[in-house]
């Protein structure tokens, strides 16, 4: 039996990128556009009460609730015009632990099953809700150790945000995700 690989030194994916699947950078692109679409309707009741001399609490409400738009378009605009996308379907799969794999592991004694995917990912519009409960962040502080690590690698985590230590993590296995399809040839007719 192998030691364990002591997560000291983390295998980190370039910051300028974003891994997506093809859904959930639609999903994003979309939700840009609709949060672009509110912005612009909330706008236009704020101008109208305040042109109206209307300066209840609605029009502040109007006000604070165009400000948080503003701050989430300029947050996912920032992130889809200045950093490469790369979508985890084109990928060719290498065996480890990556943005768009399905991995099997033991975590102090209980098996789970995780899907890495990013931030475009998670949104609750883009995957099955069955789905949509196995997926990890590769941004998560339990996956980043685990980068680049392959089946059969035990991994201990020196510790959690919840303040747990030395968590160990043994990676049962490694596969694409979603799951690569085999075309399969056409069956002469008899």
């Amino acid at each position: 039996m192998t030691a364990p690989t002591v997560a000291t030194e983390k295998k980190t994916l370039d910051p300028g990128v974003v891994y997506a699947t093809r859904a959930g950078l639609e999903s994003a692109t979309n939700h840009l556009a609709y949060l672009r679409e509110q912005l612009v309707k909330t706008n236009e009741g704020a101008e109208s009460a305040d042109f109206h001399g209307d300066h209840d609490p609605g029009t502040l409400h109007a006000t604070t609730h165009a400000r948080s738009i503003e701050t989430e378009i300029e947050s996912l605009g920032f992130i889809l015009d200045n950093q490469r996308t790369v979508i985890v379907e084109d990928l060719d799969f290498v065996g480890i632990v990556w943005p768009g794999t399905e991995i099997a592991v033991e975590i102090d004694g209980k098996n789970r099953t995780l899907i890495i995917l990013g931030p475009f990912d998670q949104r609750q519009d883009v995957h099955q809700e069955e789905i949509q409960s196995r997926i990890a962040s590769y941004h998560s502080p339990l996956i980043q150790p685990l980068l680049g690590h392959q089946a059969g690698d035990k991994v201990v985590i020196p510790q959690l945000p919840n303040g747990k230590r030395d968590v160990g993590v043994t990676i049962l296995s490694v596969a694409p995700w979603p799951p690569k399809t085999t075309k399969e040839s056409p069956q002469p007719v008899a």
